[in-house]
């Protein structure tokens, strides 16, 4: 009769560490990642995009071969203020990333569940193409 004690009392505790693990997970794994920062042809081509389409060209295809060409045309002064709102763009993101990894990284800190008892969604890395070239050694 005590080992049956003994045995429920541990379950309760494992089931309370796993529920406290879970809940964990779910509040890491819901703070959203900032996006990343728009380039200078994503900016441009916001903003032409629409202009695009007033001029009767519709199709998806037609108007990014149609941006791509017209931005291969520009020159350096052109593209200049979609450089520079580019890289404030980038300024931002690295600062929102930082944020970012300090509140995820507060939060397993802070936490009473072990880090190592976490299932945490990570960036997946590609698989190795088996066809390509070893490295020279």
């Amino acid at each position: 009769h005590k080992k049956e004690k003994k045995r429920r009392k541990k379950d309760k505790r494992r089931k309370k560490s796993k529920k406290r693990a879970r809940e964990l997970e779910e509040e890491i794994n819901s703070i959203s990642k900032p996006k990343q920062p728009m380039t200078a042809y994503q900016f441009w081509a916001s903003e032409r995009r629409a202009a695009l389409r007033e001029e009767g060209i519709t199709s998806f295809g037609g108007i990014n071969t149609r941006l791509g060409e017209e931005w291969k045309a520009m020159d350096g002064e052109m593209r200049q203020p979609y450089n520079q709102r580019a890289v404030k763009a980038r300024e931002q993101y690295k600062v929102d990333f930082d944020k970012y990894l300090a509140r995820r990284s507060k939060v397993i800190n802070d936490s009473s569940v072990s880090s190592a008892s976490l299932k945490l969604k990570s960036p997946k890395r590609p698989k190795k193409d088996p066809n390509a070239p070893t490295r020279a050694r």
